[in-house]
């Protein structure tokens, strides 16, 4: 039986290299089907391919069988000396790569920062990764030494599904999936409030708005940099150009993790010594929040900055809402701490490590803006992501009243 087994498969192979040497068959129309036929030998079987099956290229049906062959041949030398040796079949299987490893996705606004690292080697290597998300069924080939993928123009307030799976010619890996949910931006400020053209009159006389000129206006480049954007945008006004990055840079970083106790933040990371967490992070999941005054205020005197005055309760006095009307009056800008939406949010201070009280509004986020100009009823801010636009006195002093915390820039 073990004869005429034999001869059969060898007769299977002649008919089937005869086939490929007829002409009728189009070298451009051929795929690979391997056949296995013993453990000591390998014939590589091409079969006609339809109009739409993918054109396999010589370099790729070479690779193919050259790999294949040499693990059959590796095969047949373990088959002489044990009975359990492994088939050309269960090598193939073996160098298709293992599923990436530790992905990982951080979450942004209405985008999100996918990761991973390489399958474990398998003496074959990966020829591209495929990353699928959802929804959208968007679906992205990078090539092998792309670990990492920046997304876009997701959609906020929504869970994604993340999948990467890696590939070479034997196949595709199991894939690596993760889910994360995409945060959405915070919502617009409230509309100016209507009124006509204000009268412009010298500074000091009733009734009079004053705009401070020469301050260059910046939008942030990280979610969280608001403070430092604005610190920047004030010193314009003294011919002194620093960026956020490099304010970032001079304040350092504070990683003491946050410890939350039954939804409330108890204690983290102290912004009067430098930024708390990830600039890029967010203060809705306690990622990243902000720095204070006095940290800034290091930062402003090494880079020769001229301030007349700051506050921070409990640290360094208060400025109010009225001596901030008055210094933009005389031509100084103001930088001020409020909130988001331009409205009042009850605190749930936190404590730092060294046991110091840290304003606190969460869920709510602060933001922190400019103020170059003033009239009777109004506030003109630069607001480092919305740009410039005039608020209320009575909305600014609500949002204001929550920090109270400002520096006034000769």
């Amino acid at each position: 039986m073990k004869a005429r087994r034999s001869f059969a498969v060898w007769g299977l192979a002649l008919v089937a290299l005869m086939a490929c040497a007829d002409s009728s068959l189009q070298p451009a129309k051929l795929q690979a089907a391997p056949v296995l036929l013993t453990n000591t030998a390998h014939v590589v079987i091409y079969k006609s391919a339809t109009s739409d099956q993918a054109e396999l290229t010589d370099d790729f049906r070479s690779k193919v069988g050259l790999r294949l062959s040499a693990a059959a041949n590796r095969t047949a030398v373990r088959a002489t000396s044990s009975p359990d040796s492994e088939s050309p079949r269960t090598l193939n299987r073996k160098a298709v790569p293992a599923a990436p490893r530790q992905l990982t996705v951080t979450a942004g606004i209405e985008a999100a920062k996918v990761s991973w690292t390489a399958p474990a080697p398998n003496g074959f290597g990966v020829e591209s990764y495929t990353l699928v998300y959802r929804p959208g069924d968007v679906t992205l080939t990078l090539d092998p030494a792309t670990v990492t993928a920046d997304l876009k123009d997701l959609k906020g307030d929504t869970e994604y599904s993340f999948s990467v799976q890696a590939s070479n010619v034997f196949g595709d890996s199991v894939p690596a999936t993760a889910k994360a949910t995409i945060e959405s931006p915070p919502p617009p400020p409230p509309p100016a409030p209507e009124y006509s053209a204000p009268v412009v009159r010298a500074a000091g006389q009733a009734g009079a708005t004053h705009v401070i000129y020469g301050v260059t206006f910046y939008h942030q480049t990280h979610n969280l940099s608001c403070e430092e954007t604005a610190t920047s945008m004030a010193l314009t006004h003294q011919g002194l150009y620093v960026s956020q990055d490099q304010i970032l840079g001079a304040l350092g970083v504070d990683n003491t993790p946050p410890v939350v106790k039954n939804g409330v933040l108890i204690s983290w990371g102290d912004p009067d010594k430098a930024f708390v967490g990830n600039v890029n992070g967010l203060e809705r999941n306690l990622t990243g929040y902000q720095a204070n005054p006095k940290a800034l205020m290091r930062v402003i005197n090494a880079y020769g900055g001229r301030v007349i005055e700051w506050g921070e309760p409990g640290v360094a006095g208060y400025v109010s809402p009225q001596e901030i009307y008055a210094q933009v009056m005389a031509d100084h800008p103001v930088v001020a701490y409020a909130t988001w939406d331009w409205a009042w949010h009850p605190r749930h201070d936190y404590r730092s490590e060294d046991g110091n009280l840290v304003a606190w509004i969460g869920p709510y986020d602060a933001h922190v803006y400019t103020v170059v100009g003033v009239s009777p009823w109004s506030v003109l801010v630069n607001d480092p992501i919305r740009g410039q636009y005039w608020v209320s006195k009575g909305s600014f002093e609500a949002a204001y009243s929550d920090f109270n915390m400002a520096i006034v820039f000769a």
